[in-house]
């Protein structure tokens, strides 16, 4: 099943809400994503393909969790 545009930026609300801020945006370049600051100014994961990337942002949601 493809992994749509709006899975992932689903996955950085959560990531966001457990954070307790809206510091993390996904950016696009070169039709892959890759999880940034909301700013630009720092680069979070390496640039993947969608599916990936949803595993990824998975796993940093977990481990944001398990820091809880």
């Amino acid at each position: 099943m493809r992994t749509t545009k709006q899975e992932l930026y689903n996955l950085v609300e959560r990531i966001n809400r457990m954070a307790k801020h809206k510091d993390y945006a996904i950016h696009y370049a070169y039709g892959q994503p890759r999880l940034e600051r909301a700013d630009g100014s720092v680069n979070v994961s390496p640039r993947l393909p969608a599916r990936e990337m949803k595993l990824w942002l998975e796993a940093y949601w977990q481990g944001l969790a398990s820091l809880k």
